[in-house]
């Protein structure tokens, strides 16, 4: 909608990917998915010589795919041991190749997948996707542990813990509402700017989006209504 459009960049970030050795994510071989219906994007090149357009093959995986891809890895290890049945998911969109705009992961059973809480962040629905699944974890641990001995710093935590899970909760019962991932996410990324037409969207995602209705709309719908024109999955 609207707002959701007006909101989205407002928090522009540099990307930011770690040069450290990326040991077993160095070995991860992605694979490419564009959203049924969706055309591959057209890359024009600033330095052609001959007046035509060069255009990118979006078949190939760069670097910048396998290093994009490795982060997503990296946040998807956040979720490991809290999300049975499911598996551990993270997710990052980028804009171009340098810009994060959404990251997240998926922190539990019954709460939104990993695309979708890097959506909430591209919408400007949380303030960081990754932040909020992370509160949602903190919030289930404390209702688990049964402690009776925690400080108050963790009082504290767990207090912030629970508000921004309810905040995604809150999201969630949009999301999963009919024409949820159109209220949420729709034309996110289909900017009026045409210079930004030429720098679209890319979600790398440690799993293929599923495609079907569960307690949840498909992933794979909800990226399609957003915007994004080029999903990697490793």
């Amino acid at each position: 909608d609207d707002g959701c459009r007006r909101s989205s960049f407002g928090r522009r970030r540099a990307a930011s990917v770690a040069s450290a050795p990326l040991g077993r994510s160095s070995s991860i071989q992605p694979r490419l998915h564009l959203p049924r219906g969706v055309p591959s994007p057209r890359w024009m090149s600033s330095s052609s010589s001959s007046g035509g357009e060069e255009h990118r093959d979006d078949n190939v995986i760069t670097a910048k795919d396998v290093e994009y891809m490795a982060l997503a890895a990296r946040h998807a290890r956040l979720g490991f041991g809290n999300t049975y049945p499911n598996p551990a998911v993270g997710c990052i969109l980028v804009r171009g190749e340098d810009e994060i705009v959404g990251e997240g992961f998926h922190p539990r059973a019954g709460l939104p997948h990993a695309e979708v809480f890097a959506l909430f962040e591209a919408c400007g629905h949380v303030d960081d996707g990754v932040e909020a699944a992370r509160a949602c974890v903190a919030a289930s641990s404390s209702s688990s542990s049964g402690k009776n001995s925690e400080s108050e710093e963790e009082k504290a935590e767990a207090a912030k813990g629970k508000m921004m899970e309810k905040t995604v909760l809150n999201l969630l019962d949009i999301y999963a509402s009919e024409g949820g991932p159109a209220k949420l996410f729709g034309g996110v990324f289909d900017d009026d700017d045409e210079a930004r037409r030429d720098d679209p969207v890319t979600a790398y995602v440690t799993l293929e989006p599923c495609c079907h209705y569960g307690r949840t709309p498909p992933c794979a719908k909800s990226l399609a209504e957003a915007g994004v024109r080029r999903v990697v999955v490793g």
